[in-house]
């Protein structure tokens, strides 16, 4: 009986552990999206200001870096590592003045952090 109940344990342990962790994940997801969307559409007005592109470029990587020391505990490092490099090009690109071409970096590290959002989903897909 004590087996049994050491088992349980364990398993809810884990259980409980994996909202957790998504449910972190999906808030930091949500976070980083949203503001890379608003990069993306501050970008395709005709009227945007390169200064505050590149502070918003600049505030976004620090948030990443931020995001990206907790991440590391639970996501594997290439695929930190692909979404850390497609926001670095993106940076680079604005503060070299080639917005229109900074989008299609910044559509990268959307759908990367999509993809490690809906990997990380417990889901019998993902569980198989």
């Amino acid at each position: 009986m004590k087996e049994i109940t050491i088992i349980i344990f364990i398993i809810l342990i884990i259980f409980f552990g994996e909202i957790y962790i998504y449910k972190f994940l999906d808030t930091t997801t949500n976070s980083i999206l949203g503001d890379l969307n608003n990069l993306k559409n501050d970008i395709q007005k005709e009227n945007a200001e390169k200064k505050e592109l590149q502070n918003k470029a600049e505030r976004i990587y620090s948030k990443w870096n931020i995001i990206n020391e907790k991440w590391s505990n639970v996501i594997l490092h290439e695929e930190i590592d692909s979404i850390e490099t497609s926001l670095i090009r993106a940076k680079a690109k604005i503060e070299n003045d080639y917005l229109k071409e900074s989008i299609e970096d910044i559509e990268t590290a959307i759908f990367l952090v999509n993809h490690i959002r809906e990997k990380e989903k417990t889901t019998l897909k993902n569980i198989f």
